[in-house]
C-alpha cells in the first residue's frame, strides 16, 4: 500500500481500533458470559499497537494478522501486570486472561475484521470529505433514534423513557458527521454505518444495564432491532443523496 500521511495514519488507527474493539466487545458478550475487557483500555491498546505496527512494518492483510495476534498474546500473557479490576463499573471480578486465551480464534477474527474495515475505508480515502446537503443529518439521526426507541417497545411491552431517545440522538449525530466525512454516503457505507451505529447503541445499553447471562438473548434481539432501525434509513438517504448530487451536476452544466 502507499505511504501514509499523518492524517491517514490517525484515521486508519482510529477506525481500526474502534471497529476492532466494537466487534470484540460483542464477541465477549457471546463467548464469555458477559465478561469483557474494559472498552477504553482495549481501544487504546489496539490503537498503540496498530500505530507502532504501521510505522515499523507497514499496512497489509498479513501484517494486520501479525498485529492482532501480538495484541491478543500480549493481553493473554501479561494482563496480570496491570490492575484492570479497578476500572470496571461493577464489582464482578473479571478474568482478563480467560477472556482472550479461551476462544482465541474468534477474538482474533473479531478484531481482525475491524482492521480489514480500516483498510477498506483507507482505500476509499479519495471520497470527498465535504458534506453537502448536511441539513438532513438531524432529521436522519432523529428518525433512526425514534425507530430504535419504538422498536424497543416490542421487547419491553411499553415505550422506554424519553431520555433513551435523546441518548440515541446524541450518539447518532456525531457518528453520522464523522462517518460521512470519512467515507461518504454511498450504499456500501450506508450498510457499514448502520452496523457500527447499531453496535454503539447495543453496547451502550449493555454497559448501562449490565445485563446478566440470562438477559443476553434479549440484548441480541435488541441489536437486531437496531439494525432494522438504521440500515434501511441510511440506504434511503444514500439513494436520495446520490440523486441530489446528480441533479446538482446537471444544473451546473447549464452555466459551464
Amino acid at each position: 500500500m502507499d505511504a501514509f500521511s499523518l492524517r491517514d495514519l490517525a484515521k486508519f488507527v482510529g477506525i481500526a481500533a474502534l471497529a476492532g474493539t466494537l466487534f470484540d466487545q460483542v464477541a465477549s458478550r457471546i463467548l464469555n458470559g458477559g465478561q469483557e475487557f474494559p472498552f477504553i483500555f482495549e481501544f487504546l491498546l489496539l490503537a498503540v499497537i496498530t500505530g507502532f505496527g504501521m510505522i515499523l512494518i507497514g499496512v497489509g492483510r498479513i501484517r494486520g494478522m501479525i498485529l492482532v495476534a501480538l495484541f491478543l498474546l500480549y493481553v493473554s500473557l501479561f494482563s496480570q501486570l496491570f490492575p484492570f479490576k479497578y476500572f470496571f463499573l461493577h464489582s464482578q471480578q473479571v478474568n482478563v486472561q480467560m477472556i482472550f486465551s479461551t476462544n482465541f480464534l474468534l477474538h482474533f477474527i473479531a478484531i481482525y475484521l475491524g482492521y480489514l474495515i480500516a483498510m477498506w475505508l483507507w482505500q476509499r480515502s479519495s471520497v470527498s470529505s465535504s458534506l453537502p446537503f448536511i441539513g438532513s443529518l438531524a432529521v436522519l439521526a432523529v428518525a433512526m433514534a425514534a425507530a430504535a426507541w419504538i422498536l424497543n417497545s416490542l421487547i419491553d411491552g411499553h415505550l422506554p423513557s424519553i431520555v433513551l431517545l435523546l441518548i440515541y440522538v446524541l450518539i447518532a449525530t456525531p457518528f453520522l458527521i464523522l462517518w460521512w466525512s470519512l467515507v461518504g454516503r454511498d450504499k456500501a457505507t450506508a450498510i457499514g454505518g448502520g452496523v457500527i451505529l447499531s453496535l454503539l447503541w447495543f453496547l451502550y445499553s449493555q454497559w448501562v444495564y449490565l445485563l446478566d447471562a440470562h438477559s443476553q438473548l434479549i440484548g441480541f434481539l435488541q441489536l437486531f432491532l437496531y439494525l432494522i432501525a438504521t440500515i434501511p434509513v441510511l440506504l434511503w438517504d444514500s439513494r436520495r443523496y446520490e440523486a441530489r448530487l446528480e441533479k446538482a451536476k446537471q444544473f451546473s452544466y447549464l452555466f459551464f
